[in-house]
């Protein structure tokens, strides 16, 4: 995908619970929907 990021986090294993994981979630998540705001979607 041409807009893929990899972000490495540090201390951070597999679990989306863990802090560092979790805030990247959250941070990514929002950059998406900002994103797509606006946007449709048709099924």
């Amino acid at each position: 995908m041409p807009d893929s990021r990899l972000r490495i986090i540090a201390d951070a294993g597999h679990a989306a619970d863990e802090p560092g994981i979790l805030d990247a979630l959250i941070d990514e998540t929002g950059k998406a929907a900002a994103k797509f705001s606006g946007m449709t979607f048709h099924e």
